[in-house]
């Protein structure tokens, strides 16, 4: 027993039939699999199958995020990192925002010594026991919804039954597909559409590629990328729609840029911008 490690702690998982519960956790179940089950399976698909087969329920507390992120950035979360949705949860004026009552979350006496006083993120602990806080916070509260006029949520039956269009789905990071679906096909998305952008003659008809990259930083790290076609021309691409707009947006209202998002024959076949994740 003394070394089986995490491999034990699984295998337990697996015999209990409970829910896997996990945060952004795409690549972490990846390592599980490949480290303490099998080696990965050739393909995408047949991965996903067999994932599937072990962990027949599993939740993601990132996806779970972003289905509430209108009542989050209410109360400025804007967010979805583990240690920005633990530190907002950890708040006592929370419930008032989540709901009429929260549930009641108690410490084993070994986590008490470990955990009670300060932050721990990025400890493995302390990263399980917050994705666990995080996720019976935000399912309580879809149980709150769709209890309505009842009194209180009386059961984990109730939690897990009001989460379960979000079972089995795992975000994808600024990614045009917004979540891997373990038990079927993956939603289909049409990327939006490259921006086009060259400059303004009087402003010496030259694209200051650079200048242009450090314009788009502003809207995070990974959210935007650009391939320079020559000195009059780049193109932009963005991982959703509401990047594009704002970045549509933005570019449209500087007066260095003229923009467009139409293919001429100088960018025809050229428009793929691919991003490196």
């Amino acid at each position: 027993d003394g070394i089986c490690g995490a491999g034990k702690i699984v295998h337990a998982i697996i015999d209990a039939r409970v829910p896997l519960i996990g945060h952004n956790c795409l690549i972490d179940f990846l390592y599980l699999y490949q480290y303490l089950l099998a080696d990965l399976p050739e393909s995408y698909e047949s991965w996903k199958r067999t994932f599937a087969q072990p962990f027949p329920v599993v939740f993601d507390t990132r996806l779970l995020a972003t289905r509430n992120k209108d009542k989050l950035s209410l109360h400025g979360v804007n967010s979805y990192s583990l240690e920005s949705l633990g530190t907002y949860f950890a708040q006592s004026v929370s419930a008032s925002h989540f709901g009429r009552q929260q549930p009641d979350l108690r410490l084993s006496d070994a986590a008490k010594k470990r955990y009670q006083c300060g932050a721990h993120y990025h400890e493995a602990g302390y990263d399980a026991l917050m994705t666990g806080q995080v996720f019976l916070r935000m399912a309580y509260f879809a149980a709150l919804q769709s209890a309505k006029d009842r009194p209180a949520v009386q059961s984990w039956r109730q939690i897990l039954f009001a989460v379960r269009p979000l079972g089995n789905q795992l975000a994808l990071s600024m990614m045009s597909t917004p979540f891997v679906n373990l038990v079927g096909p993956d939603p289909v998305y049409k990327r939006p559409n490259t921006i086009i952008v060259r400059p303004v003659k009087w402003f010496g008809g030259q694209l200051n590629a650079g200048q242009l990259k450090r314009d788009l930083d502003a809207f995070g790290r990974g959210r935007c990328d650009v391939k320079v076609l020559s000195s009059r021309c780049a193109l932009v691409a963005t991982n959703t729609d509401v990047t594009y707009s704002r970045v549509f947006t933005f570019l449209s209202a500087d007066e260095k840029y003229r923009i467009s998002t139409c293919l001429d024959d100088a960018t025809k076949g050229l428009s793929s911008v691919c991003f490196n994740r």
